[in-house]
């Protein structure tokens, strides 16, 4: 009896891990169809044309997310290092697909979708930290307090291997992307270890603020974005309405209208033609929602990513393997930083940018690598918590 009261336990624990991105999944086929109906009329003649599309994602994402957490495997550093390959190979072979606006970002899958291999990095570079930091990094030692040692021989190895993907995606262009994974991945390296934290912390900043510079540098539409936000600061109104700030201009006139409760799910105006081509289901899906959910709906549906993200940190500080603790840790402020980012450029809090609403946005690579995500972190979590809450997996002591 007490060992079936242990299982019941153990599987009600695990569904936590799975519950809020099934919720979200399933509000996300209300709110793309919503906001895809008049592009799909437009584009196709068919208004159910993305969203039959989406739950076909939504649907491979799902059975994606089942098969990684049924098959047993343990990730470790052989499997990290192939899986950093193949996203190496697949970033280069990128660049030999056909561009779209400029871009080298997508592989062409028949004549109906896109694959991106920069999404299923996100995955392979967390794997990858995860097991070098836990396995290979620890047994690199140095002397007790020698930074310029520690930056040789440990920091400096890491960022060559992680470098490497990050410069493909940026180059791709894809600021937004190749800035996320920086962040993801030096928030592991810092949670992983404790010596020189610091340091470590004003070295990483720096270079996300040195790529970020130069992103806005090589691209003018950046320059435009930037301009545009700061307007915004200075004067509380968008700069030029009907060109470059267009897109912020329409966003923050649908949300201001959504008022307290929203207009009801499916009266947003935003959709209706008002926001750049397919972003009212893609880049701006929040921004619809949040026009039809009002303030205190759409805090609500904020507040989901929140919890997410602190039942998994919870769990990633307490598991005994350290590689399923880093992955979840990785995980975890992957979904965050992304539903923060997008939140974020859709109330003028960032400039405008390109990024996944995690579980909502319409597009098939996002949704098949977070479905894989949510069937790993449900995986790595059923890992044995030990009999003491806090555990010093921490490499620097």
């Amino acid at each position: 009896m007490k060992l079936i009261h242990k299982n019941n336990n153990n599987r009600s624990g695990i569904l936590q891990f799975i519950l809020i991105p099934l919720i979200i999944g399933l509000f996300s086929i209300l709110e793309v169809f919503s906001a895809s109906r008049f592009r799909a009329m437009e584009y196709t003649g068919n208004p159910y044309y993305f969203i039959i599309l989406h739950i076909i994602w939504l649907t491979l994402a799902g059975v994606a997310g089942i098969i990684v957490y049924k098959i047993p495997f343990t990730p470790n550093f052989h499997i990290g290092k192939l899986l950093y390959y193949i996203s190496v190979v697949l970033l280069v072979l990128v660049f030999f697909a056909p561009s779209y606006n400029g871009s080298h970002r997508w592989f062409q899958i028949g004549s109906f979708t896109t694959l991106q291999p920069s999404e299923f990095v996100k995955i392979t570079l967390i794997i990858f930290m995860a097991t070098y930091l836990a396995i290979q990094y620890k047994k690199v030692r140095i002397v007790k307090n020698n930074y310029s040692e520690h930056l040789k021989k440990q920091l400096l190895p890491i960022l060559m291997w992680i470098g490497l993907p990050i410069f493909l995606i940026f180059i791709e262009p894809d600021l937004s992307t190749a800035g996320v994974i920086g962040i993801v991945l030096m928030s592991m390296f810092l949670f992983a270890n404790k010596r020189f934290w610091k340091k470590d912390l004003l070295l990483g900043l720096f270079l996300l603020i040195t790529v970020f510079i130069l992103g806005i540098a090589v691209q003018g539409y950046r320059s435009n974005r930037l301009q545009v936000y700061v307007h915004l600061l200075q004067t509380g109104e968008v700069d030029d309405k009907y060109g470059k700030g267009y897109q912020l201009y329409n966003i923050l006139l649908g949300i201001g209208s959504g008022g307290l409760w929203g207009k009801g799910i499916g009266q947003s105006r935003q959709k209706e033609g008002y926001l750049l081509e397919t972003t009212a289901f893609t880049d701006s899906i929040a921004a619809v929602a949040f026009e039809e959910l009002g303030f205190v709906l759409s805090t609500v549906f904020i507040f989901l990513y929140f919890y997410y993200f602190y039942i998994i940190i919870r769990r990633a500080m307490i598991i005994s393997n350290p590689v399923h603790a880093y992955i979840l840790w990785g995980g975890a402020h992957l979904i965050l930083l992304q539903a923060l980012i997008h939140f974020s450029a859709n109330l003028g809090l960032i400039p405008i940018t390109g990024i996944a609403l995690p579980f909502m946005t319409y597009g098939g690579s996002s949704l098949l690598v977070m479905g894989i995500m949510v069937g790993l972190i449900a995986k790595l979590a059923k890992d044995q918590v030990p009999a003491k809450k806090v555990i010093k997996r921490r490499i620097g002591k």
